[in-house]
């Protein structure tokens, strides 16, 4: 689905495969787990951050960890905007056309 690809594309953007403090980007699991957490499961930062320590034995900095559900939360709103505004523009043509 387009959610799936744009969820690729942020990761592939954000992500390193080795998790090192010199450049601090997140690896693809840890990302999706915070996709997930933050959009699906709506777990607030604090909770998220005691996951991902425990679930992946890692030490994560907060900076990036709020920027990742930042962007995660962004995204989640504008496809929430984007079919809100498709909904209204189909139900004006409803009132006009009825048939």
């Amino acid at each position: 689905s387009e959610s799936n690809i744009e969820l690729e594309v942020l990761i592939e953007y954000n992500s390193t495969e080795d998790f090192s403090k010199t450049d601090r980007k997140l690896p693809k699991k840890i990302l999706k787990e915070i996709h997930f957490l933050t959009v699906v499961a709506k777990a607030n930062a604090t909770i998220q951050y005691q996951i991902i320590q425990k679930k992946y034995k890692t030490r994560i900095h907060r900076p990036d960890l709020y920027n990742a559900i930042s962007r995660f939360h962004y995204n989640s709103e504008l496809e929430k905007n984007d079919t809100r505004l498709l909904l209204k523009r189909l139900y004006k043509k409803k009132i006009k056309d009825p048939h």
